[in-house]
């Protein structure tokens, strides 16, 4: 993502540039400006370099107003582009807020992983605080947590229910085999279509789901001891 911040603003340094020789040659600053962008920096110097300059007579006051904004303008345009830059990188999708905090889980009613002849739904789950973890096989962040969600259940801190996204059954199955399984059932989400109406951004990613099914916490990324004791466990307690 960097890469391609980093090559706009070259295409657009190397632009203005071009913007900046044609107005010293009497052309419009504006259009050679557009034709960069749109075509390419080295087409419009190419075509300012063909064309002659254009003579006319100026101030001086002209003169230095016209020097002064062939200056600043580009300077402006890149400072604003550095600023947005350093602010996209700035910001931490964990603290993304979810649209769907303090609404009901959306309706569901999948197979789950053990048994895909058994399905549950929304509904089968109310009348409890639960963690609603969204995982898969070929998640590579999941295995981080893994360890943690086995200590939490096998130490009965809160009741766990897997979301198993995008993934194959024998994966998910092997996966829990050899790492433990945390989760009082984990269902199937192969085809992502819960995950999209939860607007997950990617696994894994942990909701807290209140006693009537309401989203009251969403934690992405990794569910680790700091987030489990400053954040979600306080929340627990509150909503038993």
């Amino acid at each position: 993502m960097l890469t391609y911040i980093s090559a706009f603003i070259l295409w657009l340094s190397l632009s203005i540039v071009a913007g900046i020789v044609a107005r010293s040659k009497g052309r419009s600053a504006i259009g050679y400006l557009f034709l960069s962008i749109f075509l390419s920096p080295l087409v419009g110097l190419i075509a300012i370099a063909l064309l002659p300059p254009i003579q006319k007579s100026e101030t001086a006051t002209e003169k230095a107003k016209s020097s002064i904004a062939v200056f600043l303008i580009p300077i402006g345009l890149i400072a604003l582009l550095g600023i947005l830059l350093w602010n996209g990188l700035s910001l931490d999708p964990r603290r993304i807020p979810s649209p769907l905090i303090g609404k009901p889980l959306p309706a569901f009613s999948l197979p789950t992983v053990a048994d895909p002849a058994h399905k549950a739904g929304r509904d089968d789950l109310r009348g409890r605080v639960y963690l609603l973890n969204v995982w898969a096989s070929w998640c590579v962040a999941c295995r981080q947590e893994h360890a943690y969600l086995n200590e939490l259940t096998s130490r009965k801190a809160v009741t766990v229910i897997g979301l198993n996204y995008k993934d194959r059954r024998e994966d998910a199955l092997q996966w829990l085999g050899n790492l433990g399984n945390p989760y009082e059932m984990s269902l199937s989400d192969s085809d992502g279509r819960l995950g999209i109406d939860l607007g997950v951004y990617g696994v894994p990613e942990t909701f807290v789901i209140d006693k009537q099914g309401v989203i009251r916490y969403k934690q992405i990324g990794p569910l680790t001891p700091e987030a489990w004791e400053t954040k979600i466990a306080p929340l627990i307690k509150e909503l038993s």
